[in-house]
């Protein structure tokens, strides 16, 4: 999975996209969950969009117009866990109390973490979180001391985590993305990736208009058949008109499934040690399929 790829997709199209709806109003103040007390200068944003304020003294902040729309609204603090809202603007003005709840103490300078940030276990982080397309390697991590990177041998997993957040730049694309409260793991067993988080992205500002026009035609080209593209079609119920072809996809269920689990389950239940025949024959009968996917044929978009 290539996080930041997909999240850079998502943002070729905001701007037009957003252009062509009503707008609103969302207001409201950050403060600490337990005093109430407000919390000054704190950051606020709109998840997976470019829209980000920064509280007053008092805590307050306004988003004066935020296309319709459903939002995960996310307030941030140095030293307190992120509070997040799922909103829906609409044209009614609405208000939003954003309550961070403290992290606790801060042990970063007396804690000691074995092997925390090697060189290769950052690498190989970078490599799966960013991705290798041509404009991932355009894309550089601007906080890495920020980033606590660590692997097991013995569960062959690697996590990386930021308590603020992690902040790329995409020079390919002309966007700044900060990911807060990055959680990200990845299992080498089986290739399993997961990861939460909120990003809020910032456009970059070109130094000439050719490099204007190349963000622009570099974030359409990135758009073009994206996730986002698609569910953009499904939508607004354009998909042949935007060239995609969609098919239907039945699942069959596999007869021979239920006798290997059977044969496995027997021998398992037999107990250790296994023999090397044994041994071959539970791999062979886990990795029966239980099912397959048939695609029905369908006509290429026009």
């Amino acid at each position: 999975m290539r996080l930041l790829r997909i999240v850079c997709l998502a943002l070729g199209g905001l701007g037009s996209y957003h252009a062509a709806y009503a707008q609103g109003r969302v207001s409201g103040v950050v403060q600490d969950s337990v005093s109430h007390e407000p919390l000054a200068f704190s950051s606020v944003f709109l998840a997976n969009t470019t829209l980000g304020v920064t509280t007053d003294e008092q805590g307050r902040f306004e988003f004066p117009r935020v296309p319709k729309g459903a939002y995960d609204i996310v307030g941030s603090y140095v030293g307190y866990r992120l509070s997040k809202q799922h909103i829906t603007v609409s044209s009614a003005p609405q208000t939003v109390t954003l309550a961070l709840a403290s992290s606790g103490p801060q042990l970063a300078e007396v804690v000691v973490k074995a092997n925390a940030h090697a060189a290769d276990d950052y690498r190989h982080f970078t490599e799966l979180f960013i991705g290798r397309s041509s404009n991932s390697r355009e894309c550089r991590i601007l906080n890495p001391g920020d980033v606590d990177v660590e692997y097991s041998d013995s569960t062959r997993q690697l996590k990386a985590r930021a308590d603020n957040y992690l902040q790329v730049e995409n020079q390919a694309l002309g966007y700044r993305i900060k990911y807060f409260g990055l959680r990200f793991d990845y299992d080498a067993s089986d290739g399993a990736t997961s990861f939460d988080g909120q990003p809020v992205f910032e456009e970059m500002t070109p130094k000439d208009d050719t490099q204007r026009r190349q963000w622009a035609t570099a974030r359409a080209a990135a758009y073009r058949g994206s996730l986002t593209h698609f569910l953009r079609s499904v939508r607004e119920n354009r998909l042949k008109t935007e060239g995609f072809l969609t098919q239907q996809v039945r699942l069959l269920p596999n007869r021979r499934a239920v006798r290997a689990d059977t044969l496995r389950q027997r021998l398992l239940r037999r107990g250790a040690p296994f023999s090397d025949p044994e041994q071959d024959s539970l791999s062979r009968w886990a990795a029966v399929p239980t099912a397959f996917a048939v695609v029905q044929p369908g006509a290429s978009p026009k």
